[in-house]
C-alpha cells in the first residue's frame, strides 16, 4: 500500500520512533529525514521498529506471540478467552463512563494491542483508537474488526515502549494484558506518561502474581507454558510503578475470568468484585486481597490512574525496523478468526452511552 493512501491526519499524528520528529509520505513508506529512516507500509500496517540492543529478546518474543495468538491451531482457546474477556472490558469501559474518567471522542493508544479487539470495543464506545504491537500477524488478523474509527495507518508494528507519537498526543492509554511482558516497568510507564496529555487516563488490566503460581512453577508446572510471561508481578508493584512515573491510581478492582467458582467463598468474592466494578465502588476486602495474592483464581487487576505530572522521555534509541515479510497470515487465516468478531459484537451490546 502506498504511503500517500494514508489520511493526512494520520501522517501528521505519527512521529519517527528515534527522533520524535515528523514524517514525510513517500511511495515506499514514511520517511524520517531527521533519522534517515524509512518506515515501510504494507497491507494497512505501518512497519516501525524496536530497540536494536533488545533485538534477540524481542525477536524471540515476536515469534512466541505469533504462535500464541496468530495461528489457527489456538483458535478455540482464543474464542473461549474472548467470551470471558470482552464482557469484562465492556464493564471497564462502562466504569470509565460512570466515573467520568474519560469521554467518547478522546484519542486512545492501545499499548501492546495484539489484534486490537480492545480498541474495537473502545471505538464502539466512541473513542479514537490507535494500536501499537510488534507482532505484525496479530495486528493484521485484527483487521477483521472493521470500524470507521480504525482506518489505515492506525495499526503500527513496533515496540510499544518506543511509541511513535509526540508528547501529550492521547487522552487515554489502554495497557491490557501486556505489561507483564516488559521487564522494565519504569521504561514502559514513563513512555505511557510521555504520550498522555496532562490529566490523561491510564487503564491498566493485568494478571498478577500469586503464591499458587510460585508453587506451580517450582514444581515445573508453568500454567502459562508456551506464552511468554516474563515479568508477571504483584498488584502493588504495578501501582508503585505507575506512581513513580507520574500517574496516580484512583480506582482499583478485580476482573475475574471463568465461571462463578466452586467454593461458596470464591463465588462471593467474584460476585462482589463484579458488582463493585459495575457500580464503580472502591471496596477494600481482606478476603479478596488474600484470594488474589495466595490463590490467584484466574483474575486480573484493574487500575485507573491519572497523569498528574510529566516525566522525562527515554533516551534516543537505535531502531531496527520490523521486516514486513514477517507477515505470514493470509485472508484464509483472517476468515478463520471471524467467530471472534461475532463475540465482540455481542459483548458491545452491553456498552452504555455516557452523558
Amino acid at each position: 500500500m502506498l504511503a500517500t493512501a494514508l489520511p493526512a491526519t494520520t501522517v501528521a499524528t505519527l512521529r519517527c520512533q528515534r527522533t520524535l520528529e515528523p514524517l514525510q509520505p513517500r511511495d515506499d513508506g514514511l520517511w524520517s529525514p531527521a533519522a534517515d529512516l524509512l518506515y515501510p507500509l504494507r497491507d494497512d500496517l505501518v512497519y516501525m521498529g524496536y530497540d536494536a540492543p533488545e533485538a534477540d529478546w524481542i525477536e524471540q518474543t515476536m515469534e512466541e506471540e505469533r504462535v500464541w495468538q496468530a495461528t489457527t491451531e489456538n483458535i478455540e482457546q482464543d474464542i473461549e478467552f474472548l467470551r470471558i474477556s470482552a464482557p469484562g472490558l465492556v464493564d471497564v469501559i462502562n466504569l470509565i463512563g460512570r466515573l467520568g474518567a474519560a469521554a467518547p471522542g478522546d484519542r486512545l493508544i492501545d499499548v501492546g494491542s495484539g489484534s486490537g479487539w480492545g480498541s474495537w470495543l473502545f471505538a464502539e464506545a466512541g473513542y479514537d483508537p490507535w494500536m501499537v504491537d510488534f507482532e505484525p500477524n496479530s495486528l493484521w488478523l485484527g483487521g477483521l474488526y472493521e470500524h470507521p474509527r480504525m482506518g489505515p495507518g492506525k495499526r503500527i508494528v513496533g515496540d510499544a515502549t518506543l511509541l511513535p507519537f509526540a508528547d501529550a498526543t492521547f487522552g487515554v492509554a489502554l495497557v491490557k494484558e501486556f505489561a507483564h511482558h516488559v521487564a522494565d516497568k519504569d521504561r514502559l510507564f514513563a513512555e505511557v506518561n510521555r504520550v498522555l496529555r496532562p490529566g490523561g487516563l491510564v487503564v491498566l488490566i493485568e494478571p498478577t502474581h500469586s503464591l499458587w503460581m510460585t508453587v506451580q512453577r517450582l514444581r515445573g508446572d508453568d500454567p502459562d507454558e508456551g506464552h511468554s510471561q516474563h515479568e508477571l508481578t504483584w498488584r502493588e508493584t504495578y501501582v508503585r510503578a505507575l506512581a513513580r512515573n507520574g500517574m496516580g491510581t484512583f480506582w482499583q478492582g478485580q476482573l475475574f475470568h471463568g465461571g462463578p467458582g466452586r467454593m461458596p467463598l470464591t463465588r462471593t468474592i467474584k460476585r462482589r468484585s463484579r458488582e463493585d466494578l459495575r457500580a464503580g465502588r472502591r471496596r477494600r476486602s481482606a478476603l479478596a486481597w488474600a484470594h488474589e495474592h495466595v490463590i490467584g483464581g484466574g483474575s486480573s487487576m484493574v487500575a485507573l490512574a491519572r497523569k498528574d505530572r510529566h516525566v522525562h522521555r527515554r533516551p534516543t534509541p537505535e531502531i531496527r525496523i520490523v521486516d514486513p515479510t514477517l507477515l505470514r497470515s493470509g485472508e484464509a487465516d483472517r476468515q478463520a478468526f471471524a467467530p471472534l468478531r461475532e463475540i465482540l459484537a455481542e459483548a458491545a451490546e452491553g456498552i452504555r452511552p455516557t452523558g
